[in-house]
Formats: structure tokens, sequence, C-alpha cells
């Protein structure tokens, strides 16, 4: 049930950290019912991968926009383009971290659906 709002929170712009939340906690007691806490470890994971990743993309994009105004706009091109390889970088290793996680819950749970 958590599980099931918190994916639906994921797609609403400021009630999306809400949905990551439930969806973890869910997560979670599927990795406990099924006695794998490898589970819950992969998909912790997958969260702080993306969490780092936008913190230091946000923080690459915010000084390389104060910069700018000493480099006529250069900077904040650049960093522009660091931001989006860095959240890129980032949310494709959150993904593997993701993906690893429900091939344990398909094969511990016998359910294609997470395949």
């Amino acid at each position: 049930m958590l599980g099931g709002i918190g994916s639906i929170l994921q797609i609403i712009p400021f009630l999306s950290i809400v949905g990551y939340v439930l969806t973890l906690i869910a997560v979670k007691y599927v990795s406990d019912e099924v006695q794998d806490a490898t589970i819950f470890s992969d998909m912790l994971y997958a969260v702080i991968a993306g969490i780092i990743g936008v913190a230091v993309g946000a923080f690459l994009l915010f000084f390389g926009a104060l910069s700018s105004m000493f480099t006529i706009g250069v900077s904040a091109f650049f960093s522009g383009i660091a931001f989006l390889a860095v959240v890129w970088i980032a949310l494709v290793i959150s993904s593997v971290f993701v993906r690893h996680a429900f091939d344990k819950m398909a094969a511990r749970l016998n359910i294609g659906t997470f395949r």
C-alpha cells in the first residue's frame, strides 16, 4: 500500500520527496519479510546516490552562475553542462542500484513484474 501511494506521489513535483520516503519504507517492509537486507541496502544506496548527485550538481550550478558575473556568462554555460553531467551520472548509478533491488525482490517473491 505504501509503495503504491509513494509511487504516485513521486510524480507530483512538491510531494515527490514524500513519495520517495514511502517507497523506501515499503521496500524496507519487503526486505524484512523476505529476510534479505541487501534489497533495502541497494534501494538506500540508490536514494543516497541520487541525493548526493543532485546536491553536487546544484552546488556546481549555483557557484557557476555566481562566478558568471565576472566571466561574462561563460562559466554559467559550463556550470550548466557540468550540472547536467553530474546529475546524469548520479542518476545512472542510482538506477543501477534500483534495478538490483527490484531483481532481488523478483527472485525472492517469485513475481516477474519487478524484472
